[in-house]
């Protein structure tokens, strides 16, 4: 449901409770072909893999070596972002949106991501920001020939594989990196 542009939704205890939120989006950019953890990821096996991406879960930073070790085998939703939707590919990349969740690292993080596209835009200083997909692929060599699953993409510093935020989507003044 949405009032005024902001999304909402009702949660009932002993009486009605509205519970509203600023959903944020950002036009991002997965992963681009090429070399990344030395392996190479051609066009084609991006674009073969597209609907692979769609709605995958997003999280802050990649998962550490305790969580694929624990009780339930993988992430915590503790470091659920949001979701990458209305993926395309064009331009040898798998391109997107990151539709951000409500929950305590969503203010931080549109600040900060705000911020990185404004100094990018005016050609200053960021910290190097950005996306990183894990895959599960299939290789010959260094060669990734398919992808299997798309495990989620993850907020990282230093991203391998060329993912980057391109612009926010829902700001009254949006910011962009595109020059």
């Amino acid at each position: 449901m949405s009032v005024d542009g902001q999304a909402s939704m009702r949660v009932t205890m002993q009486g009605d409770v509205t519970v509203r939120f600023e959903q944020r989006r950002y036009g991002v950019k997965a992963i681009t072909a090429g070399v990344g953890n030395g392996l190479r990821y051609s066009a084609a096996v991006l674009q073969s893999a597209l609907g692979l991406f769609e709605g995958v879960s997003v999280f802050i930073d990649h998962g550490q070596l305790h969580e694929l070790f624990s009780q339930t085998g993988g992430r915590s939703v503790r470091n659920v972002l949001g979701v990458f939707e209305r993926v395309f590919f064009d331009d040898d990349a798998v391109w997107g949106d990151l539709r951000v969740y409500p929950g305590p690292d969503a203010e931080w993080f549109t600040a900060m991501v705000d911020q990185h596209l404004v100094d990018v835009s005016e050609e200053r200083a960021s910290p190097r920001i950005g996306l990183s997909a894990v895959l599960d692929v299939a290789i010959q060599g260094e060669e990734v020939v398919s992808i299997g699953k798309v495990v989620s993409v993850d907020v990282v510093f230093d991203p391998a594989r060329g993912g980057e935020f391109i612009r926010a989507l829902n700001q009254q003044s949006a910011v962009s990196s595109e020059q």
